[in-house]
């Protein structure tokens, strides 16, 4: 969870190049641990209430650019308690900021023997969504008021704090830049925990998330990569963009399904569209244009939903694993190993027979496991290397499982205990 780094690389795109030029002040300063005074590299540095960010170098410092002569900084570090600290005109160069490393109580840590668990068992609290956050979970909770709720709850269930969650939000989405994000149908709200209280920055639109952060798929070194989806859920194109030179896009690897495609173009050739033409339904352009922009007219088409699921959208996901990236293409049943670069390294079948899974990962990047859930059981397979029919964890007698998470070798994920239940809890299930 990186604070504000959302920010940070919209303000790297230029979204807020037009507030950015306004700025006619600076601050710098320097990041340090409290205890040992020793710098706290790439700490996470955000000017209160705005979209302006920074991050600190390799020997904590940074500047960051302001357009007044008071205001508030906040600034994060893993391990770290978030810290807000004045500043005003007199402070502007040379500030030192040290932050308090997390005291961890191991006393309060339950190791419990059996395998499954249930958060929060004994209330009537609907849980609609979570994400981890730092060593927490963040939850959006039904108590069956007029409002929704935000909860911070430690890995035993107690409620660290809680606060009225923003008008109309209904989901949460954890971006690749480790924020947790508060969805409504028209905004974004970034949640972040100094430590004291539970805090949401000022929102920002949706269309904006769906368009830059939602499909970042991960980090790796400088490189970000995105997903985009295309051409009717045919084309799933990963490209890259590096932080030092985010004009430039690269394309990094394709994952198509040629045979629907084929089968589309067929459907919808250039006899189509000057059928169109001649009941003076559009396409009022020299057919040479039409042959030109003919898969920029069939990505524009207005399709039925049942043509749409004929047509089998392509299925994949980009993670990070070790030092590489694995794309899993679930239509073809393959995985491929890639270089950050995106050149290829290796391509192995996914041997799971007869299941449509989708992929998780835990926390800390190191396993992968591919989850399937089928009439209240789930199982789960650990992608290893080299690839063999993996053995199944089988999790039985939950309904309704979602959002699965996985962290510390446990599993926490949404769902009932029976058919009867009418109440959706966090369960963790001990790997």
């Amino acid at each position: 969870m990186k604070l504000s780094r959302c920010f940070l690389f919209l303000f790297f795109l230029g979204v807020f190049s037009a507030a950015v030029a306004q700025t006619s002040y600076s601050i710098s300063g320097k990041v340090t641990d409290a205890s040992t005074q020793l710098p706290l590299p790439f700490a996470a540095v955000m000017l209160k209430g705005t979209f302006v960010s920074t991050e600190a170098n390799a020997a904590g410092e940074f500047t960051i650019s302001v357009t007044d002569k008071s205001h508030t900084l906040i600034v994060f570090q893993y391990g770290y308690t978030t810290k807000e600290q004045m500043v005003n005109a007199a402070e502007q160069k040379d500030l030192l900021i040290s932050l308090q490393a997390k005291a961890y109580n191991l006393a309060e840590v339950v190791v419990r023997d059996k395998r499954t668990d249930t958060l929060q068992a004994n209330n009537h609290t609907e849980f609609l969504a979570f994400e981890f956050y730092d060593n927490f979970l963040v939850a959006l909770v039904d108590k069956g008021r007029r409002y929704k709720l935000v909860q911070l709850l430690d890995e035993s269930g107690k409620v660290i704090g809680e606060r009225k969650a923003p008008a109309g939000v209904d989901a949460l989405f954890k971006d690749c830049l480790g924020n947790v994000q508060l969805l409504s149908k028209d905004s974004s709200y970034q949640f972040y925990y100094n430590y004291e209280t539970i805090e949401f920055l000022p929102p920002y639109s949706l269309a904006l998330f769906a368009r830059m952060l939602k499909p970042c798929q991960c980090i790796s070194g400088d490189n970000y990569y995105f997903k985009e989806v295309t051409y009717k859920n045919l084309k799933n194109t990963y490209y890259l963009i590096n932080r030092y030179d985010l004009q430039k896009k690269m394309l990094f690897t394709k994952v198509e399904n040629t045979d629907a495609i084929n089968a589309f173009n067929t459907d919808y050739d250039i006899n189509y569209f000057l059928a169109m033409r001649r009941k003076g339904a559009g396409y009022a352009m020299q057919v040479e244009d039409i042959k030109l922009r003919i898969d920029e007219l069939r990505e524009d088409l207005p399709l039925s939903s049942d043509y749409l699921f004929k047509l089998n959208p392509v299925k994949s996901d980009l993670v990070k694993l070790d030092s590489s990236l694995l794309v899993v293409d679930y239509t073809h049943r393959m995985l491929y190993r890639h270089h950050p670069s995106g050149n290829l390294l290796k391509s192995d079948s996914l041997l799971l027979k007869g299941l449509s899974p989708f992929v998780i990962q835990d926390a800390d990047q190191r396993k992968l496991y591919f989850v399937k859930e089928l009439n209240g059981l789930m199982s789960l397979y650990e992608y290893r290397q080299p690839p063999a029919e993996l053995k199944a964890f089988v999790v039985e007698g939950y309904r309704f499982i979602r959002n699965v998470r996985c962290r510390n070798g446990t599993l926490y994920f949404l769902g009932r205990n029976s058919a009867r239940d009418q109440v959706t809890k966090i369960f963790t299930y001990r790997l």
